[in-house]
């Protein structure tokens, strides 16, 4: 029998400069935004925060497309940073602020390191809380390994070898890499905190060969009224199409209607209704408010409200994400105790809802607010999905949904 062959070694280029230019700066980068200084130390690159300077970064002169990104960082415990990829400086925008996709490096009690953060656009887009065994990976103020495939509209990341995040999004499909040290306010204290990354190696030679294989299960896409092939394999469908009326009724002039692959609400209409009773499932969908003080609800199982409402704290049976009247909203993967709430006006929102045999939860923009046993709550056996009204308007889009085994009814 003949011996195959062992297969090509991943061709990975080294992105540190061996040694700085003449003038102290790094050859291949420059730096954008804030003014903290970057340096090369002993194969290291390091950057140190600098009191009232806005965020630094420090930015490859070549830019990426599809690629696999590999590098170790080490933050100092107090310094929250991140590694843009896929990332943009251009006048036309915001006078050439730094935007982009960022894999979020995170020391904080949060632990949402290796999740996926738009700066200076859209906010957070996938998070690893859902992923207590990967944030326990985390060694604070020791070196971390990440992982980054950027294949397509599909970018993932592995924080210690454990998956961390799974999005799917079109905005931008190429830009820079960059280095990032945090805004750290105004007080001399915060100077000189130190963030190292080191061994920062990419693929961008058929990077596809050499990418993992595809696990849809925690895919966050973000494409407008997209499925994606993994995941309608997996039993996904979309409960609105994105075009007409189709499995909903309550349409009505100036109440519920279509606009620009959007669902609008104003505050006088009556619910909209999915014409399918289900009894368990997993339901996603982006949710954004017209207007402050907006406020909604998603009505399921014919007794559950997911509240929606512009403005309120992040905890608490106003906020976003409560069971209304039932439920109040805890941060339950998020320590910070004015979050999540939803974002600004205008800025899409991830709900998810998950319902099981045995368990209900809320989840908003990737931190999880509610979770309860479903025995408890007595609550009827099945129901269809409900878009309630309520102040203000409202748009809703990308509505998905994964029936769970005995959901249709």
């Amino acid at each position: 029998m003949p011996v195959r062959a062992a297969p090509p070694p991943p061709p990975w280029r080294r992105l540190i400069p061996d040694r700085p230019a003449a003038d102290g700066g790094l050859p291949g980068w420059k730096t954008l935004g804030g003014h903290a200084p970057f340096t090369l130390e002993g194969g290291e690159i390091v950057g140190r925060s600098v009191a009232a300077s806005k965020n630094s970064f420090l930015t490859t002169r070549e830019t990426f497309g599809d690629f696999i990104l590999e590098f170790d960082v080490k933050t100092d415990p107090r310094l929250n940073t991140g590694v843009m990829i896929r990332s943009e400086s251009r006048p036309d925008y915001r006078d050439g602020v730094v935007h982009g996709y960022q894999v979020e490096i995170d020391p904080s009690d949060r632990r949402w390191t290796g999740g996926i953060y738009d700066e200076e656009r859209r906010l957070w887009l996938a998070s690893p809380a859902h992923r207590p065994e990967t944030q326990a990976t985390f060694r604070p103020g020791g070196w971390n390994h990440l992982r980054v495939e950027a294949i397509g509209p599909r970018i993932r990341t592995w924080l210690n070898g454990k998956p961390a995040a799974n999005l799917v999004d079109d905005l931008t499909a190429r830009g820079f890499f960059g280095l990032q040290v945090h805004d750290v306010g105004p007080d001399p204290a915060n100077e000189g905190m130190e963030v190292r990354f080191r061994d920062i190696r990419v693929i961008t030679d058929d990077p596809a060969r050499f990418a993992s294989p595809v696990d849809a299960r925690d895919e966050q896409d973000h494409i407008a009224n997209h499925l994606t092939a993994e995941r309608h394999a997996l039993g996904w469908r979309l409960l609105w199409n994105g075009t007409d009326k189709a499995g909903w009724v309550g349409w009505s002039p100036g109440g519920w209607w279509i606009d620009d692959g959007t669902i609008r609400r104003d505050a006088t209409s009556a619910p909209l209704i999915a014409t399918q009773g289900l009894a368990a499932f997993e339901l996603e969908m982006d949710v954004a408010a017209e207007e402050e003080g907006a406020a909604g609800g998603i009505l399921y199982l014919d007794g559950a409200t997911y509240r929606l409402a512009q403005g309120p704290a992040g905890q608490g049976m106003t906020a976003s994400g409560s069971m209304d009247g039932r439920i109040a909203a805890r941060n339950l993967t998020d320590p910070n105790p004015d979050k999540p709430a939803m974002k600004p006006v205008g800025h899409w929102n991830r709900v998810r809802i998950c319902v099981t045999g045995d368990r209900i939860e809320h989840w908003l923009n990737g931190s999880l607010l509610v979770a309860e046993d479903r025995a408890a709550l007595n609550l009827p056996e099945s129901g269809p999905i409900v878009l309630l009204p309520g102040q203000g308007a409202m748009r809703f889009r990308s509505i998905r949904i994964l029936p769970l085994e005995g959901g249709s009814r």
